[in-house]
């Protein structure tokens, strides 16, 4: 990935300051407006708030900027500098290799030619061994609710799988789809989806990278 054998973070920092925060890159692109009102306490983001994090935006790495994951839009936002200054600025997806936020690591898919059919823009990277890398795609899906005091929008989230193995991509959408990128280990899976619905139900990502790694697992010790 581009951000390997990169300069410290405060090189960057130093370099920002002699520039000047208004010259970068990452403060060019379209205004972030929200103008649905939200119900439920629901919200678009994976954070409702600015969190510091990294990203590698046109060639360049910022790190420890403040910023937001629109997961309806599936936009990725960054805080213009400026403690009282709120506003936000859409990054250019295109431009985006991957960002680091909430102790997560997301990749922008379509820069994969092998990914690009089956899946598009930010995805979740899960480590989950040396042959398989699970992608999990991270969504909010709006429902209008209108009420005698307006009309507000709820947020529900929402996930997906690509996997892959062995440098081939496969969308993972059933039980059946994860059969067909291992078809040795029908048996293995469909016991492993009946011991542990309750995970699928409550932590779908976490059902699915240990479903991975028990494959992977199978696989490598050569068991069925």
């Amino acid at each position: 990935m581009p951000a390997q054998n990169q300069p410290s973070a405060g090189w960057f920092e130093t370099f920002d300051n002699q520039v000047g925060q208004k010259n970068l890159a990452i403060n060019n692109g379209t205004i972030h407006s929200n103008l649905f009102k939200p119900a439920n306490n629901s919200h678009r983001y994976l954070l409702d708030q600015y969190s510091a994090g990294n990203v590698f935006y046109d060639g360049q790495w910022y790190p420890g900027h403040p910023l937001k994951y629109d997961l309806y839009l599936d936009n990725l936002i960054a805080k213009v500098d400026g403690q009282n200054n709120n506003t936000g600025i859409n990054l250019i997806t295109s431009k985006v290799d991957y960002f680091e936020m909430d102790g997560k690591k997301f990749v922008n898919l379509n820069r994969y030619d092998g990914a690009r059919a089956l899946a598009k823009g930010f995805y979740e990277e899960v480590a989950v061994g040396a042959q398989c890398q699970l992608y999990v795609k991270h969504q909010k899906e709006r429902q209008e609710i209108v009420r005698s005091d307006g009309t507000f929008s709820k947020f529900t989230p929402a996930e997906s799988f690509v996997l892959q193995r062995n440098g081939v991509w496969y969308a993972i959408q059933s039980q059946s789809s994860v059969v067909a990128v291992f078809p040795d280990f029908q048996k293995n899976i469909a016991a492993f989806y009946e011991a542990n619905g309750n995970l699928r139900s409550t932590d779908p990502k976490q059902f699915m990278k240990n479903l991975i790694q028990h494959l992977q697992s199978l696989t490598q010790n050569g068991n069925r």
